[in-house]
């Protein structure tokens, strides 16, 4: 009771209790005391009934004041409010919850709540409502509610209050849009990382870090790693770290200063699959912390591809190397042969008007001879030269590789002691090659010569094989021969012997010339058998092992269609030597001779030996002098014995100031180099014969 009230119910009791005491009068009338007694216990009264009345208000304004607060606070709530009944019909809701649902709050009221939560979470909300009256405790779940078009999902706190017997549910909802936003972002973006993760080509990996090494674990594996490794994702995940790393630590302690100081690793190792293979791998780490742990998230690419191309840029430099070494060499070769010959032909021309002069003294003669024999063997050594820089001279025809094989058998056999034994297996029906027999024989020779010496004084087998083979560029690409053939089927010839061997450095070696690695001296070797494949467009492997044995594989291209339905076409030229030519052939239709040639002792040899012969000789040293003699005898010179390479004007360039000078002129072209050289230079048919140094008189 309140204090009001009480005041009310002691002011009635005074009044009833003042008319009981003040009975009236017989007329029915109040004596003027009692009346008087009764109007001020009424004016008391009064007077309370208007002060609690004044309180009254006072209060009343107060609860309006504080209604108005609250349903300030109620509608301006920054989440919104819902009372509903035990039959989810809405009791009470205020302004953001209508504002959530885009209507107004009378539209709320008296309507079932289930009228406003989307179809989707309707189970949700049937679940989490069935529990409501079990408990005191708040209850939470996540909806999504709709209205006017518009969804918007809500979590939702709901506790019961008994009111008058009946169970009423208050409800709080909070709009959680942004938060659902940014958590579908989140998932979104966990799923776009999670995919990139797993698509990526590399291996990538996670691992825990620990400083005592051994306990390095993989936390996660991409589908690369394992399929890459050959591993499940569960195999690996929880797996120690040196599982891939055949037992050795996967981080070197290098890598893991590197990380403690920079974060980041660029390192490389070799990881070892569950089949037993390995992958050369460049892995690029980064350290970072996950709930206090130290992680390292590990990119791996497989670089077997990078360390194969790397290979073959390596194998390509040295054979570019090789390639301008044995350039430099072919020049040298092919200067020192042509200098060569030149000081032969001046000994043999020397040697030859000795030897005129010398008649009837046979001791000697003898001596003559032998020193021509030794300018003849000089000789081919400078052919050999020639032959190690691919330019020699060769009569190409269609051979067949298994006729030259057995030619130089039949050679070789005559050589080779009885302790060697040969095995020879060759191919039927290969295809014929375009190729100087000569030249090929003398390459077989040589590499059979080279298997016997490697036997030294012991034993030894020989095997040698012919056949038609395709051969990939990648094995081509091995030849020690400069230039690259096409990937393809090639007749090939195999001599494999089972003797000493070679180590790595010395088969780098095998094709230098001179090079040798039993007798000193020997000449150009391997060196003329490479010069040989050059001529031909072949090639040659090599494979040696030191105590094993040599394998040698000759590769030759098959001949054209072309190439077998015509023969080479003659230039012209012909070489003179002294077996075949005759004083017929080399008639000359007068007897004056201009020499032109810059060496002096050659040229002043062929003036004494021409002018013995009763010829008129006239010398120039080099092409401007022998354009003035040509101009001052006119047509008294009658043929011109010509040097071909000469300082100053050179040969070609006096030949061509000749011909302009007298057309009809004959000039005999002499050089140190091989006739199929010098052919190309002059037109068919231009000059008049071709001596290769060094020339003999006869």
């Amino acid at each position: 009771m309140t204090k009001q009230t009480h005041r009310r119910t002691e002011l009635q009791q005074r009044i009833a209790s003042a008319l009981q005491n003040a009975p009236p009068q017989p007329d029915g009338t109040y004596a003027a005391a009692d009346v008087g007694s009764l109007l001020h216990e009424l004016s008391v009264y009064h007077e309370e009934l208007e002060f609690q009345n004044d309180e009254l208000r006072a209060a009343q304004a107060q609860l309006q004041a504080l209604n108005e607060r609250y349903a300030d606070l109620f509608n301006r709530a920054p989440i919104g409010y819902l009372v509903i009944d035990s039959e989810h019909y809405v009791l009470l809701a205020n302004e953001p919850i209508a504002e959530m649902l885009r209507v107004e709050v009378k539209a709320l009221m008296g309507r079932p709540l289930t009228r406003f939560v989307d179809p989707e979470s309707q189970d949700a909300l049937y679940l989490h409502l069935r529990g409501i009256g079990d408990q005191t405790q708040a209850r939470s779940t996540e909806l999504t509610l709709s209205g006017n078009g518009r969804r918007v999902p809500v979590r939702v706190e709901s506790v019961p209050d008994l009111h008058s017997g009946n169970l009423y549910t208050r409800m709080a909802i909070i709009d959680i849009s942004q938060e659902f936003t940014a958590r579908y972002a989140l998932r979104e973006s966990e799923e776009r990382y999670r995919l990139m993760f797993e698509m990526a080509d590399d291996i990538v990996l996670v691992c825990s870090l620990d400083d005592r090494h051994a306990t390095d674990r993989i936390v996660e594996a991409n589908n690369a790693a394992c399929r890459s490794l050959g591993y499940t994702r569960a195999e690996l995940v929880g797996s120690p770290a040196a599982l891939l790393t055949d037992g050795t630590l996967f981080v070197p302690d290098t890598v893991r200063t590197q990380l403690a100081d920079a974060g980041r690793a660029l390192f490389e190792t070799t990881l070892s699959a569950r089949n037993g293979a390995t992958i050369p791998a460049e892995i690029h780490a980064s350290r970072y912390t996950w709930h206090g742990h130290t992680m390292v998230l590990m990119i791996a690419r497989d670089i077997s591809e990078r360390r194969r191309l790397e290979t073959e840029r390596r194998e390509m430099e040295q054979r570019r190397q090789q390639l301008q070494k044995w350039e430099s060499l072919g020049v040298l070769s092919a200067g020192v042969a042509h200098d060569f010959n030149n000081l032969l032909a001046i000994v043999a021309n020397e040697l030859e008007i000795m030897r005129s002069e010398m008649q009837g003294d046979e001791k000697g003669l003898r001596r003559i001879t032998r020193s021509l024999e030794t300018i003849q063997r000089g000789t081919e050594l400078t052919s050999k030269m020639a032959a190690y820089t691919g330019n020699t001279s060769l009569a190409m025809q269609p051979v067949n590789l298994n006729a030259v094989v057995e030619q130089a058998l039949s050679l070789f056999y005559t050589i080779a002691p009885a302790r060697i034994r040969l095995h020879v297996e060759t191919a039927p029906d290969l295809p014929p090659l375009w190729a100087d027999p000569i030249q090929l024989q003398q390459a077989v020779i040589s590499l059979l010569t080279n298997a016997m010496e490697s036997f030294g004084s012991d034993d030894g087998e020989i095997y040698v094989s012919s056949y038609y083979r395709v051969f990939s560029s990648a094995a081509l690409r091995r030849s020690a021969v400069e230039g690259e053939l096409p990937a393809g089927r090639y007749v090939c010839l195999s001599i494999r012997d089972t003797g000493s061997g070679m180590d790595e450095h010395t088969l780098a070696r095998v094709f230098e010339p001179f090079f040798s690695t039993r007798f000193t001296g020997r000449g150009l070797g391997m060196s003329a058998v490479l010069g040989i494949l050059r001529g031909h467009h072949g090639a040659i492997l090599l494979d040696s092992t030191p105590g094993q044995g040599t394998s040698v594989c000759v590769i030759l291209p098959q001949a054209t269609t072309e190439q077998l339905a015509t023969r080479p076409v003659n230039d012209g030229i012909q070489q003179a030597t002294s077996s075949t030519a005759t004083p017929e052939e080399t008639t000359l239709p007068t007897h004056t001779l201009l020499v032109v040639e810059d060496e002096d002792y050659l040229r002043e040899t062929c003036q004494e030996i021409f002018a013995e012969f009763g010829y008129t000789v006239h010398t120039a040293a080099n092409g401007e002098e022998a354009l003035r003699k040509v101009t001052e005898h006119g047509a008294g010179i009658h043929c011109v014995l010509l040097d071909l390479t000469m300082p100053g004007m050179s040969g070609l360039e006096t030949f061509q100031a000749i011909r302009r000078m007298q057309p009809d002129l004959p000039v005999i072209v002499t050089s140190g180099h091989d006739a199929d050289d010098v052919a190309h230079q002059f037109p068919p048919g231009t000059i008049a014969q071709y001596f290769q140094k060094p020339y003999s008189m006869s």
